[in-house]
């Protein structure tokens, strides 16, 4: 069973794959990680959620707390990660024993925080490496991917949702829903162009979808041209529903007006 569970970075889809024939692409983020621990340290889960698992384990009782290094409010799946967690704590068991059981299980505590999830966030959290979904009328397919190597992702953090995170969605949900097919589209090319390494492709489609994430306010104009102007820099995105810049590079940024939250330039874990 694994003791320590990782964020998860979706680079691609965040709203895509919410429909069906939508797309996504991301993986588990290992520099931060969460763990379940009986002393008293970190933060004790709510009620809500220990009621959630009281029929499936005793164990899951008022002496449950969390250990984490995962940055919240800022779309990193640090709910994700205490979902699995949880999970795997309870049944004493990981994801590899029954795949659909499980990811049927931790949606279910998931969407105790979210409201309605659609377990993505989950499964990434749980993957072996980079993987590409695609939603199909009641379930996902799901596919292992390579990163390219060509070029690197650094991770800025933009801002907190300090607002409920249930009506951030619910609004941005809402905007996207009028240019809906423009950005599944966006999206799917967008990630057939960074897995292929392909520039060109892969600079039109990220900013387009931009430019669809400022005209919903998903971002803002000005955080992203602070990065898409500096040179090697081939696209830039809101990732983690608005709470990070993906920023995509031939090579390491020139200046950072925001906090690094990970980068593949100097990830060595």
């Amino acid at each position: 069973m694994k003791s320590k569970w990782p964020a998860k970075l979706l680079l691609f889809g965040e709203y895509a794959v919410l429909h069906e024939g939508g797309e996504a692409l991301g993986f588990p983020l290992e520099k931060f990680h969460l763990q379940i621990s009986e002393v008293p340290k970190g933060l004790e889960i709510s009620q809500e959620l220990r009621e959630k698992l009281t029929h499936l384990s005793t164990k899951v009782n008022s002496t449950v707390w969390t250990q984490s290094n995962i940055p919240m409010h800022i779309g990193l799946g640090s709910s994700a990660a205490l979902c699995n967690a949880l999970w795997a704590y309870a049944y004493e068991s990981d994801e590899s024993l029954d795949p659909k059981s499980w990811f049927e299980g931790v949606k279910t505590l998931e969407d105790v925080i979210h409201g309605t999830s659609s377990g993505v966030d989950c499964m990434l959290s749980a993957a072996k490496g980079a993987i590409h979904l695609q939603k199909t009328e009641t379930s996902f397919e799901i596919y292992p991917v390579d990163l390219p190597r060509a070029f690197g992702l650094t991770v800025l953090k933009i801002r907190e949702r300090h607002l409920d995170n249930r009506l951030w969605i619910q609004r941005i949900s809402g905007e996207l829903s009028k240019v809906l097919d423009t950005y599944m589209m966006a999206t799917q090319s967008g990630i057939n162009a960074f897995v292929a390494s392909d520039r060109a492709r892969l600079t039109k489609w990220i900013d387009i979808l931009m430019a669809l994430q400022v005209e919903v306010g998903m971002v803002s104009q000005e955080d992203c041209e602070l990065y898409r102007m500096q040179p090697h820099v081939l696209g830039v995105k809101g990732i983690g529903a608005g709470g990070c810049l993906g920023v995509i590079s031939d090579r390491p940024l020139l200046d950072m007006h925001h906090e690094e939250v990970w980068s593949t330039w100097n990830d060595v874990d």
